[in-house]
């Protein structure tokens, strides 16, 4: 880290641990760019991450809708039922959810375009 960078670390008050992590946390991240700048590249399209779920005026989705969909792909194939039991809801209303949900994500998309 850049020693002037370093020094206003500890005058704001940042201990030695915390100030170590924070080339960690932008190392990441410029790997995370540098990913999906190769895959926007190669395939021609976009990459959306569900923590930047952002419509066209700011609005965000909630944490439960984020949850909500990452449950729906992270078990595709009993999502209905866990989503179920958790939700106390009907297969029908998980999907007409996970519909809706998805409508909102592409129109926000599209909309940005």
């Amino acid at each position: 880290m850049i020693y002037e960078y370093k020094l206003a670390c500890i005058e704001a008050g940042l201990s030695e641990e915390q100030i170590r992590e924070i080339p960690q946390v932008f190392d990441t991240e410029y790997k995370r760019n540098d990913y999906d700048e190769k895959k926007r590249r190669k395939y021609g399209m976009e990459i959306l991450h569900l923590d930047g779920m952002l419509g066209a005026d700011g609005e965000a989705g909630t944490d439960e809708d984020r949850e909500f969909l990452m449950t729906c792909f992270a078990y595709e194939n009993d999502y209905i039922k866990r989503l179920s039991q958790k939700y106390g809801m009907t297969g029908s209303a998980v999907r007409w959810k996970k519909e809706q949900l998805l409508k909102k994500l592409k129109k926000r998309f599209f909309d940005q375009q």
